[in-house]
């Protein structure tokens, strides 16, 4: 959940994750998420502390959790599509 706070532009900490759960919108936040403005920094951040993680690989995480494993999901796709986005 912290990655999913800091793509939210939310402060990592379990407060705001909890936060984030209970909104009715959640879904909708990342369905709609403006993945082609992307902030460098959010991107910085969850590049250097999540993507290279051993524990972060959506096979990994599957084992612990579906839904944990479906935002981990999210995660590496905002990430892949940033970098595509960059290159074209």
């Amino acid at each position: 959940m912290e990655a999913i706070c800091i793509m939210l532009e939310a402060k990592p900490d379990w407060d705001n994750a909890k936060k984030l759960l209970n909104d009715s919108q959640f879904l909708d936040r990342l369905k709609t998420y403006d993945k082609d403005n992307i902030s460098p920094s959010i991107l910085k951040k969850i590049r250097a502390k999540y993507i290279p993680r051993e524990e972060f690989q959506v096979v990994n995480v599957a084992k612990v959790s579906s839904a944990a494993k479906g935002m981990c999901m999210w995660v590496h796709a905002m990430d892949v599509y940033a970098s595509v986005a960059k290159e074209v």
